[in-house]
């Protein structure tokens, strides 16, 4: 079968001007015997709508996926617009650019309206959640000689920015210290991305045609994901500071 690999990219405007826009992607590898893709219900392209706007249908084999109760939307910052159309999912092909040399304009460009979110008012801009995936490092070690070959295995994307939504997203441990909750992590996070996946157990005969791959630049090649992790800790990511719009000078005292 003729490889073809596309990277999807999930872009959310955002309604601020001194805050960027946010963005996030996951690579995906054909293993049907369809090797054009085509955009329809068994589409990853579907899956990550569904994801974020909660009413695209997305199913497999004529079966429909177990989704997280509450969509990644429901976390996402009151920053980002929910207005129509300004959710978009960009679908380039990159099989002939898998060192990472420029694959040129999306193949497809999808829009739709990121879904509504839980809670009000957000986290300081840029926190978010760090999504992790895998393959299997098979004799691959994590440090060599100036290299670091299990990185080549492994890719990570940021979720968020994150919403103010203080019961479902944080916790607060014995110490004292936030954490991102158990309940977002494993009942949320986590079961979107095994639904990417295409590997969900729930799932009969997996995904049709598409799975979830780790890229890697250096080795120009993609490795079937096979593992999921997301960090308890918050992550930050973001591209600039905001211009500072009330900075107050006051007197020190003395003479």
């Amino acid at each position: 079968m003729t490889q073809q690999v596309i990277h999807c990219r999930v872009i959310c405007k955002s309604r601020d001007a001194e805050v960027d826009d946010s963005s996030f992607g996951f690579t995906f590898e054909a293993t049907g015997s369809d090797t054009d893709f085509t955009f329809d219900d068994t589409s990853p392209v579907a899956a990550l709508l569904k994801l974020m706007d909660g009413t695209t249908t997305y199913v497999q084999n004529g079966f429909t996926p177990p989704f997280p109760a509450n969509g990644w939307y429901t976390y996402i910052s009151t920053v980002m617009s929910r207005n129509s159309g300004d959710l978009t999912v960009t679908t380039t092909d990159i099989t002939a650019h898998l060192d990472g040399s420029a694959a040129g304009p999306p193949l497809r460009i999808d829009t739709t309206t990121l879904g509504a979110v839980s809670g009000t008012g957000s986290l300081p801009e840029g926190v978010s959640a760090g999504v992790s995936w895998r393959a299997n490092y098979g004799s691959a070690t994590e440090f060599g000689p100036g290299t670091r070959p299990r990185s080549r295995y492994r890719n990570r994307c940021y979720v968020g920015p994150l919403a103010n939504n203080t019961t479902a997203v944080i916790t607060t441990d014995s110490t004292g210290a936030s954490r991102l909750s158990v309940s977002f992590l494993q009942a949320d996070l986590m079961l979107g991305l095994a639904v990417l996946s295409g590997n969900n157990t729930d799932t009969p005969n997996n995904h049709k045609q598409w799975d979830l791959v780790a890229w890697s630049r250096r080795d120009a090649m993609v490795r079937d994901a096979e593992l999921g992790a997301i960090s308890e800790r918050f992550d930050y990511q973001r591209r600039r500071t905001e211009r500072l719009t009330n900075e107050d000078w006051q007197p020190l005292g003395g003479t």
